[in-house]
């Protein structure tokens, strides 16, 4: 039998790559067409391709997913160690921060050079030119370095940031279980118990047709990975949990017929938490494939971009907004808008690759020395809808 107070030294999940490209890839893909298509060409959208497109924004509850599960093993990982708070703090603040304020200082640098350029003529305004006057307000200012602006009601710099605000608020709320746990003189049992209990309140208020405040109404996705974590691990208790998280997300999604808030996406919340089941019990199904999947050819690809989906995330918005700067004189046809389509794929994907390289990759490594490397780092969400940087005031994506 296992010790509930120990934490099970788990090899590395491999293939979790695996969906953080998938996720990522989807997200790029629907950012790709989302402010052009709808607009311009809405008869491309019966195209199935495009179709598939705009399910993308789906990307987003799979990485809350991947990110529970991280989270909760580096967290099971760490309880027991004298200085596992600190540790815990250090390798998220390594891993998330770096990458975004280096993000942050290219896009305000991006937003004076295109501010100086607009009142030249030499460039069409854009939000992010028309954004240079928020630097001015210390609130704006402090809320993007910490990422607090969901908590102090400011907007984003760039508007991908808003799965941020709660990826820190999510490992927050873990650190905090952590604490109360090492207080009480509690084990790693004690503090997935807390953890499955904030899901399961958080599911019943679905069902009961309330809703959390922030980070709260969608923590269940982040829930659900922490289960999956659960499961994987095979802990004694995991069936009482699985018992109680499974039929009250399936409820849950049976309760929910109604629209999500516009920071998540046109589907409801009922689609996202069965997408966030679906790839928690698929993470407990697939772990014993996980070597012959990660030495799958078929595989590399998708996990090659799940390495950088991080640095993908950041700076794809800038990368899609400075193209169609470059392109408004020139603009694509429907016929030709499949170019315009994949080149603003390809393009984010290789300057999300060098921005990694540079960036994110050395942080990765100072992460994972912080926390003793017995899971993988969890990869923020990318984000469900986004204003490419560059895109010209006067176009503006259809809601979502």
């Amino acid at each position: 039998m296992l010790d509930a107070g120990k934490p099970i030294p788990l090899e590395r999940y491999r293939t979790l790559d695996a969906w953080r490209g998938l996720a990522s890839l989807g997200v790029v893909m629907l950012h790709a067409m989302q402010t052009t298509v709808p607009l311009r060409f809405p008869d491309l959208l019966r195209n199935g391709f495009y179709a598939v497109s705009a399910w993308g924004r789906l990307g987003v509850p799979i990485f809350f997913v991947v990110s529970g599960y991280c989270i909760c093993g580096s967290a099971c990982a760490m309880l027991g160690r004298p200085d596992g708070a600190r540790a815990f703090v250090r390798a998220r603040f390594l891993r998330i921060y770096p990458p975004y304020l280096a993000t942050c200082l290219a896009a305000a640098a991006l937003a004076v050079a295109a501010k100086m350029m607009v009142s030249h003529g030499a460039l069409s305004t854009s939000h992010l030119s028309d954004g240079v006057a928020l630097f001015r307000n210390p609130a704006f200012v402090f809320s993007t370095l910490t990422i607090t602006q969901r908590s102090f009601s400011q907007p984003y710099l760039i508007a991908v940031f808003w799965t941020l605000c709660y990826e820190v608020m999510f490992y927050a709320v873990v650190l905090l279980v952590m604490l109360v746990t090492r207080l009480v003189g509690g084990r790693v049992r004690g503090m997935l118990l807390i953890l499955h209990s904030i899901s399961g309140a958080s599911l019943l208020a679905y069902i009961f047709g309330r809703h959390f405040p922030f980070p709260f109404d969608l923590w269940p996705q982040f829930g659900l990975g922490v289960l999956a974590y659960d499961l994987v691990a095979g802990r004694r208790w995991r069936r009482l949990s699985s018992a109680v998280l499974i039929p009250l997300t399936i409820i849950a999604f049976l309760q929910l017929p109604r629209p999500a808030s516009p920071a998540t996406g046109p589907e409801n919340l009922g689609i996202q938490l069965a997408v966030c089941l679906t790839c928690a019990i698929a993470l407990k199904v697939l772990h014993p494939l996980d070597g012959a999947m990660y030495r799958s050819p078929l595989f590399r690809p998708i996990m090659w971009i799940g390495l950088f989906s991080y640095s993908l995330y950041l700076i794809h918005p800038l990368v899609m907004g400075a193209f169609l700067q470059l392109t408004r004189s020139h603009p694509p046809t429907a016929q030709t808008f499949i170019w315009h389509y994949w080149a603003q794929v390809l393009l984010s994907i290789a300057v999300g690759y060098v921005f990694y390289c540079l960036v994110e990759r050395a942080q990765v490594g100072r992460a994972r020395q912080s926390r003793g490397a017995l899971v993988p780092p969890s990869a923020p969400t990318p984000a469900n809808v986004v204003v490419p940087a560059f895109v010209p005031a006067d176009v503006s994506p259809v809601s979502s």
